[in-house]
């Protein structure tokens, strides 16, 4: 008997498809039952690992028996992309589900899933049907293909790394492994936005900007639980190797010395533990990079668009970590040089279109902070750290004194003689704080050398590999955690030496020591890479964002850590790899074939 004929063709297709949501239905109920005897395992992340396995039992049945789906080109690792962006989407909804069948009609986590499987196999038939496996879907992959295969398979293992790492340090550290630092506070000034303020531990807020908070606040609307945050943040940063892939082929590197590239972006500690932790080095990187590529759009085909694209972006940059709000200046300095056959007329006139339009995007920020506390600025971080950091470091290394010793001394002048006292980041306090530092680096010259060079040691060179050991119990914490910025000041070069080779028996300080010296070799080869190639637009371009980093840290001293490198580590990685090239061709391949 023809079953199909029986019940005809269209009506065959449901049943079909309904017997795929049974299947990854039983899946998903099997493996939720077997996670929930692993106490360790939170039990939300268990119905996310569970969910995942089934939606992906189903998908496969769906698209070899439902509809009988057959890829024209060998996509593997373009579908396994394709389903990890699917399955995110679909997480959300499952859990929105359960957390209102949970608080609405009691129901535990087990029997909620059940319901809002049954709701979610309608919706993902209807996805499958008219979007996946459609005549959409053909022109979709006709039109994909080629980036499917070049870039999916990075994609997909970069997810797949961080992920790995995720799951590692959540079910051993539970959310300690994703909120600590500064999280706490973007977590809060989220969750104040949805108040219809914006202020954290009850002052109103102006030091961090609110692109990133506010980037939060939409899945702390919808009750979703934090550590759902940090795979979108995976999901996100998982497209970083994919510039990288992408910005080499802009230059032309291709082979291993691509590969080492793309490798070092994914697995490189720094990029995949600040991947998962709630933070905004990731959503920066991703502004930072598709301004790039804008920029570089712009830079070959001189279509105003793509100038009025990244200029709207660098404003908005700015609304996650105000880091770039002069970064337009060395931007207009890349177009000046790039743009080498345009008339100088045109040059000006990109030039005001590239300053005003960001200027532009963070006037109503500026506009807030006037309302609020009478001065027309975007964030008082410049002044609290030129404070805080080059100016207590500048004393601090000046007269051998230890940093908080320091601080407080000078914090008790603030509070005697600043204008708001209370709270030392209000926008009010801004001219206070600028005065201060300038006078007290005036004062301390050398000191305040000395906190640049340390800064630059610190955002170049540190891995900050040792501490991540430490934190997550991988090796032991030493009896004495020493500054050796502060060492090298006060006893000199020499001296910093002699205490660093005695300490070298701890794996504290061998890892540290090591990692500085990874870091001392890519920095260097990335700068020489970059030069070799500086008549590439992307070379040139990096060269300036490179020096711009460099430059803040004259207004934050020693305020810096390894994980401020986070957006331009892929950058160096290309070009470090570009010098890797170099060396090899010139010196080593030579040699070989003689």
């Amino acid at each position: 008997m023809n079953i199909q004929a029986l019940f005809g063709g269209k009506f065959f297709q449901v049943i079909k498809s309904f017997s795929g949501g049974i299947v990854g239905l039983l899946t998903d109920l099997v493996l939720l039952k077997i996670f929930f005897y692993f106490e360790s395992i939170p039990p939300y992340l268990s119905v996310v690992l569970a969910f995942f396995i089934a939606l992906y039992a189903n998908f496969l049945f769906q698209k070899h028996i439902s509809f009988k789906y057959k890829d024209e080109n060998d996509l593997t690792y373009g579908n396994a992309s394709f389903f990890l962006v699917y399955w995110i989407f679909m997480s959300a909804l499952n859990i929105l589900l359960i957390k209102f069948f949970e608080s609405t009609f009691y129901l535990n986590l087990f029997y909620g899933q059940i319901i809002a499987s049954a709701l979610m196999a309608i919706v993902s038939f209807f996805v499958y049907k008219k979007l996946i496996f459609s005549k959409l879907g053909k022109i979709i992959e006709k039109r994909g293909d080629y980036y499917a295969v070049k870039y999916g398979k990075i994609f997909f293992i970069s997810f797949l790394a961080r992920i790995l790492v995720f799951l590692y340090l959540f079910i051993k550290f539970g959310e300690g492994a994703i909120v600590w630092g500064d999280s706490t506070r973007y977590l809060g000034a989220g969750e104040s936005i949805l108040r219809g303020v914006y202020e954290y531990g009850g002052l109103k807020e102006v030091y961090r900007t609110p692109g990133f908070p506010f980037f939060l606040s939409f899945f702390i609307s919808l009750g979703l639980p934090v550590w759902l945050i940090s795979i979108f943040n995976i999901l996100l940063a998982s497209f970083i190797p994919v510039f990288v892939a992408y910005f080499c082929s802009k230059i032309n590197l291709s082979g291993i010395w691509k590969k080492i590239a793309i490798s070092l972006s994914i697995f490189e500690p720094i990029m995949l533990y600040y991947s998962i932790a709630i933070l905004p080095d990731v959503l920066f990187s991703i502004f930072l990079f598709v301004i790039i590529f804008f920029i570089l759009k712009f830079s070959e085909t001189r279509k105003i668009k793509f100038i009025l694209i990244f200029s709207v972006l660098i404003g908005l940059l700015n609304y996650i970590r105000p880091v770039g709000i002069y970064m337009v200046i060395g931007i207009v300095l890349f177009l000046f040089f790039e743009l080498k056959n345009t008339l100088f007329k045109k040059k000006i006139i990109y030039g005001i279109i590239a300053i005003s339009i960001p200027l532009l995007v963070m006037i109503p920020w500026q506009y807030r902070n006037y309302k609020v506390f009478g001065v027309f600025e975007f964030t008082s971080a410049l002044p609290v750290n030129l404070f805080n950091y080059a100016g207590v470091s500048s004393v601090s290394f000046s007269n051998s004194t230890p940093y908080q010793d320091t601080k407080l001394k000078l914090l008790e002048d603030f509070r005697r003689d600043a204008p708001y006292p209370s709270n030392q980041k209000d926008l009010r306090n801004s001219a206070y704080l600028k005065n201060k530092a300038k006078e007290i680096i005036k004062l301390h010259p050398v000191g305040y050398v000395k906190s640049v060079i340390a800064g630059l040691n610190t955002f170049l060179f540190s891995g900050n590999y040792h501490y991540l050991l430490m934190k997550y119990e991988v090796i032991n914490k030493p009896a004495e955690i020493k500054s050796y910025s502060f060492i090298w000041a006060k006893n000199g070069l020499w001296g910093l030496i002699k205490i660093v080779l005695k300490d070298m028996s701890s794996p504290y300080t061998l890892i540290a020591f090591l990692g500085k010296v990874f870091w001392i070799i890519i920095i260097m080869l990335s700068i020489f890479g970059g030069l070799i190639k500086r008549k590439e637009s992307l070379s040139m371009l990096f060269l300036i964002i490179f020096l711009y980093f460099c430059a803040t840290i004259l207004s934050v001293g020693i305020g810096v850590e390894a994980r401020h490198r986070f957006a331009l580590n892929p950058l160096i990685f290309i070009f470090s790899s570009v010098m890797m090239k170099f060396i090899y061709e010139r010196f080593i391949r030579n040699r070989t074939t003689i």
